[in-house]
Parts: C-alpha cells; structure tokens; sequence
C-alpha cells in the first residue's frame, strides 16, 4: 500500500468513527439504555434483532407460532411518528406492525399492552 492509501483508510475510519459518536449522543442511546424496559417474551416465539434504521431507537421482529411475524420499533424522540402520555405530553413509545392490518402503539413502559398488540 501507498503512503497515500494508507492515509485514505485512515481518514475514512476516523470520519466513520466520528459519525457513530455523533449519533450516539444524537440519539442518546447509552443514556437510553437505563430506560428502556426488560422484555419477558413468551418462550414459543421468535426474535429477531434489526439495525435501528429511520430514527427508531432499536427495532426487533417477532415471529409467533403461527408464522406472523410482527415487526416492532421503539421511537424515544416521535421522529417516526407522535404519541401522547396520558398528561397529552409527547413521550417514547413502542409501534408494533401489522395490527389489525395497521399499527398499535404503547407507551414504552406498557410492556403488557405491547405483548398484546404482537399477539393480536
């Protein structure tokens, strides 16, 4: 390798670096992390982790025993969508897909209403 090679790995590492420390403070995801609730799931069903793409703040998929797979995100800031407390105050919720053939949406700490709207 080149001396000037070796300088544009080195660049693009730093600047790739700098964009994830960036975006963890954006998105306070070590803070978050005392925040967001344990999950007990049900034993029969599948999880599978995704990458927290558009703004959600972690994002997983549900596969019952019926084969439905449920896609699920937790949105900390409503930058993918809006949802209210029960003061009318803006807070992080959970959205689960398909619902009825739309969305459900729950608070983040309604861990039980969040099962029911992936059994439903």
């Amino acid at each position: 390798m080149t001396p000037e090679e070796i300088k544009a790995i080195q660049d693009n590492a730093r600047d790739r670096a700098n964009a994830l420390v960036y975006m963890e403070k954006r998105y306070k995801w070590r803070e978050n992390i005392g925040v967001i609730p344990f999950i007990k799931f049900p034993a029969d069903w599948e999880i599978q982790i995704i990458g927290p793409f558009s703004g959600a703040q972690c994002r997983f998929r549900v596969r019952r025993p019926d084969h439905e797979v449920k896609s699920v995100y937790l949105d900390m800031n409503c930058e993918l969508g809006y949802f209210c407390d029960a003061d009318g105050n803006e807070a992080a919720y959970w959205e689960v897909y398909p619902v009825d053939g739309d969305i459900g949406r729950c608070g983040i700490n309604e861990v039980d209403q969040l099962l029911d709207l992936i059994r439903e």
